[in-house]
């Protein structure tokens, strides 16, 4: 995967964590993108659709690690 992505920000490392704002505001800038431009692709409802939410990026799309009917998943991917 690595051979394929440009900028790796570890939430451990950076001053805060998904599902928090400015991680992904920090990715945008350092890939020199705007939300808008951008598409949130992850397993995690909470840390990655939820966080996607909070900075404010074009789509959110969930890779269900378990399937569940939307209408039971609080926060709701694209």
């Amino acid at each position: 995967v690595l051979d394929h992505v440009e900028i790796v920000l570890v939430g451990g490392e950076e001053k805060e964590a998904k599902p928090k704002a400015s991680i992904f505001h920090k990715a945008l800038q350092l890939a020199e993108l705007t939300p808008e431009q951008c598409i949130m692709v992850g397993d995690n409802l909470v840390a990655d659709i939820l966080g996607a939410r909070n900075a404010g990026l074009g789509a959110a799309v969930w890779i269900a690690p378990t399937p569940l009917p939307l209408d039971q998943v609080a926060h709701a991917p694209d």
